[in-house]
């Protein structure tokens, strides 16, 4: 996720810098997920054999953890970004391109908790470096993919 300098620009220094502090915590607990697991980046299917049962049992326990930890920074964002939104002067709660922005961040919450939702209901069938990798890959790029359609768009606006 990048912190994106034109676009924040326009906001004042406080509220940019509060922004990107928060995006800095995204960007932490989606690169835990990334380095948590010795084998999560490996070319080939990443396996869990190579740790020991102490290890595999860390690393099962740890996954829910750094998705509930992203849940509720995300929807923390989430909601400050929405109010700084708010507090711009073309911004009201019928806005369309805010309205747009808020049920985007409906979804991505939405589709971290289905990634919860299928941690659970798949670790024993598939192994967790696996599933460290996968989870990593789809969150970074569900982020990237809201960035540039709406934080960029939405902070250009005037």
């Amino acid at each position: 996720m990048a912190v994106h300098q034109i676009a924040f620009s326009q906001l004042d220094q406080d509220k940019r810098n509060s922004i990107e502090k928060e995006h800095k915590k995204l960007i932490k607990v989606v690169n835990q997920l990334r380095i948590a697991c010795d084998f999560s980046e490996e070319v080939e299917a990443p396996l869990c054999n190579g740790c020991e049962r102490g290890k595999q049992a860390s690393c099962r326990g740890l996954a829910p953890s750094y998705l509930y930890d992203l849940i509720e920074l995300t929807s923390k964002h989430f909601i400050h970004e929405e109010m700084v939104m708010l507090s711009m002067p073309h911004v009201n709660e019928s806005y369309e391109h805010f309205q747009n922005h808020r049920k985007a961040h409906s979804k991505i919450l939405n589709k971290l908790d289905k990634l919860v939702d299928y941690y659970f209901l798949h670790i024993d069938k598939i192994n967790t470096a696996s599933i460290y990798r996968e989870f990593y890959e789809a969150i970074l790029k569900m982020f990237q993919a809201h960035d540039k359609a709406f934080d960029d768009p939405f902070l250009q606006i005037k």
